[in-house]
């Protein structure tokens, strides 16, 4: 009982000390004009490299994306912790994970609504989806809830969909999500758009 013990305190101590180091990087977040398009490119490239043989990544960047003002690291932290969120509602199957970048207009005269959370006006529209098993009603309510997670003992934290609505708090962005049990997910980030050219990230 005893090792138990020691063991669980062991892991809640790496927890906080993860959400703690999160906290510090919001709060210092650098946030610059930079172009999702090319922070997109490099992270799926890395990514690509360690799927699972079953599991494609495919990436469609629109031509000429606007900037946004964003943190690349943060960022980049956002698509992993969706593509391994992905990776796992696919399993044992074959699947394919989408990443898209768009831009978009809203509430404008070509009348497109506008996202729960986001104000009329230009965005970047990023979205990855998985061709995975798909969430219920009552585990989608719950799925940026931190600590909440559906996986196995030891496979996750249920710290991967908190963290990455805190980092889109960070950006002022806005965060949608869209599942069904069989039919996959899809995740919407909205990042505002900046209004001159980007930095070099």
């Amino acid at each position: 009982l005893l090792d138990q013990a020691k063991l669980a305190s062991g892991s809640a101590a790496t927890l906080i000390k993860r959400i703690l180091n999160f906290s510090r990087q919001a709060r210092s977040s650098q946030r610059v004009k930079v172009d999702l398009g090319r922070i997109a490119i490099e992270t799926t490239a890395l990514i690509s490299s360690s799927l699972p043989y079953r599991v494609e990544l495919s990436l469609d960047v629109d031509d000429d994306l606007p900037p946004v003002l964003a943190d690349a690291g943060q960022i980049q932290q956002v698509l992993l912790n969706l593509c391994t969120n992905g990776v796992h509602a696919i399993g044992d199957a074959n699947g394919e994970i989408r990443v898209r970048l768009a831009h978009r207009e809203f509430g404008g005269a070509d009348g497109r609504p506008v996202p729960p959370g986001c104000k009329p006006g230009a965005y970047v529209c990023l979205s990855v989806s998985d061709t995975g098993c798909g969430m219920d009603a009552a585990t989608l309510k719950r799925v940026f809830e931190p600590f909440y997670t559906t996986k196995a003992p030891g496979k996750g934290t249920g710290l991967g969909l908190s963290i990455v609505r805190d980092i889109m708090a960070v950006h002022e962005g806005s965060l949608d999500v869209s599942s069904a049990p069989g039919a996959g997910t899809d995740f919407m980030l909205y990042f505002p758009v900046a209004s001159v050219v980007a930095a070099p990230v």
